[in-house]
């Protein structure tokens, strides 16, 4: 049976193995791409087939194949699919992560799982959504894969109305929403001049609510990203009053819309992968500067060694842009060297980042900042 796993890496990833069979492949949702991609799987485990059968007699192939063979017609699998999927199997063992977003078919059989191309896929940095209108907020919790509404406890004020009460400036006004936040929320108030003024002193008040709320019941006991989405105008003023550390340079700025919610959080991915690719842009630059102080390296030798001793803070590698049917032996080679130095940095406790081309510097695709 197949496990479909969340958590990376799965200590199965990191334990000697006999035989490590990888298989990374599109899985997409849609009814006609669904069907392409169940077409390839089908190609996959022939290829697989043929690979295993150089190495074992027929009955032990069939044991390798019987657990992978269960999700070729199982709609229900693919129909869950997100994008793509890695697929990792021993012997004794098979398991398939989800990730979304586009992938080139590739088969590795060897002594090492191929881990770097999911650790690419995997940019998976957990955070916030705050959406917030001129008279509520919602809050939720996303990451790669999903969102999920953080509950509030029963009776939290959390609209204006609510926040206010009888505290209202004096002439405060009343507002008419024009939209609500399944499409396109906001609001207006009516009326001008000092009574505007007035209305701003309640907004203020009730962001100064939101604000502290959300640091202290939310962010405190799990410090995470905060995303806000707002309209440009909300996110000036909410800002001006946030002292909270967490919250984002970079917000959404938008009306905050439930029915547009998953294409908000989208775009939330977007600004954290973004800063994620700057922050691994500025290691890459960096390396030759460290490499000259003895501090780095980017000899696929000498990096490899240095994971084992554990000395790796952080590996850099180059992704994987193989077509994996015309790989020479030498390449191949390479390709596990560099996998079973991701796997030994990982379990020293490094880190690995896998950057978008092909190489780290000029001569090398690997790349590595030392501890000491």
């Amino acid at each position: 049976m197949i496990e479909i796993v969340k958590n990376f890496p799965d200590p199965m990833l990191m334990e000697p193995q006999d035989l490590c069979v990888s298989i990374y492949q599109p899985a997409r949702p849609g009814s006609m791409e669904l069907s392409a991609d169940q077409v390839t799987y089908r190609n996959m485990l022939r290829e697989l087939e043929e690979q295993l059968s150089e190495r074992m007699d027929k009955r032990e192939v069939q044991k390798w194949l019987t657990p992978l063979e269960e999700i070729k017609e199982d709609k229900g699998f693919w129909q869950d699919s997100i994008g793509g999927m890695a697929l990792f199997a021993t012997s004794d063992r098979a398991l398939v992560y989800r990730f979304p977003g586009e992938t080139l078919p590739f088969l590795s059989v060897g002594d090492t799982f191929l881990i770097s191309p999911l650790i690419r896929k995997r940019v998976d940095i957990p955070f916030y959504l705050l959406g917030l209108s001129l008279t509520d907020f919602w809050i939720y919790k996303g990451n790669q894969e999903g969102l999920t509404e953080v509950p509030l406890q029963e009776g939290t004020p959390r609209t204006l109305e609510e926040v206010l009460g009888d505290q209202h400036t004096e002439g405060f006004l009343t507002h008419g929403r024009y939209a609500g936040p399944g499409g396109g929320g906001g609001s207006i108030f009516h009326g001008q001049g000092a009574k505007k003024d007035e209305a701003m002193i309640d907004l203020e008040k009730y962001f100064r609510y939101v604000e502290k709320f959300v640091s202290e019941e939310i962010v405190s006991k799990e410090p995470l990203p905060v995303i806000l989405i707002s309209l440009t105008e909300h996110q000036g003023e909410f800002r001006k009053i946030s002292s909270n550390p967490n919250l984002h340079a970079q917000g959404v700025p938008e009306a905050f819309d439930i029915v547009k919610l998953e294409q908000q959080a989208e775009s939330a991915r977007r600004i954290l992968a973004g800063e994620m690719e700057s922050g691994l842009k500025s290691l890459i630059e960096m390396l030759p500067g460290e490499m000259a102080k003895g501090l780095a390296s980017d000899d696929p030798v000498e990096i490899s060694r240095a994971a084992e001793e554990g000395r790796i803070r952080t590996l850099l590698l180059g992704e994987l842009q193989d077509n994996y049917k015309e790989l020479t032996e030498d390449r191949q080679e390479a390709i596990r060297l560099r996998e079973r130095t991701a796997e030994d940095t990982l379990k020293r406790g490094g880190e690995v980042l896998v950057a978008e081309g092909g190489n780290i510097t000029e001569r090398s695709e690997m790349g590595a900042i030392f501890r000491y």
